[in-house]
Order: structure tokens, then sequence, then C-alpha cells
């Protein structure tokens, strides 16, 4: 039995089709948020700015402190 390997560029791009997967599956709305959403009356825009807005400034924040540490 032979083992068979990609090369550099197949790899690399299987490598970024798992990447690019994993973060939009991570990103899109999970299926539990509608439960969620009608047992705590929460509404879409409540879900938006609890998962979107809040986060964002904490991502942004790590990103800044990542530059600086760079510079």
């Amino acid at each position: 039995m032979s083992v068979r390997t990609l090369g550099r560029r197949a790899s690399f791009w299987v490598a970024s089709a798992v990447v690019a997967h994993t973060l939009w599956t991570s990103a899109a709305p999970s299926m539990t948020y509608p439960p969620y959403a009608s047992e705590w009356n929460l509404t879409h825009k409540d879900l938006y700015r609890t998962f979107f807005q809040d986060a964002a400034p904490t991502i942004r924040a790590r990103l800044d402190k990542k530059e600086s540490k760079k510079a």
C-alpha cells in the first residue's frame, strides 16, 4: 500500500479551506440561537448586539495590542 501526499500548492489550499470553513461556521448563527431568543424574548437586534457589536471592540483591541508589540 502506497501513501499519497499532496503537493505544496494543494496542501496550502486544503489548509486554507479548513481555516475558512472553521471561521465561517463559528461566525454563522448557531442552531441554538432561535430557542434561546424565544425563551428569553430576545429580538434579532439583541442577538446582533450581543454576538457582534460587543465582540468587535474586544477583537479590535486585541489586534491593536498585537500590532503594538510588533513595533
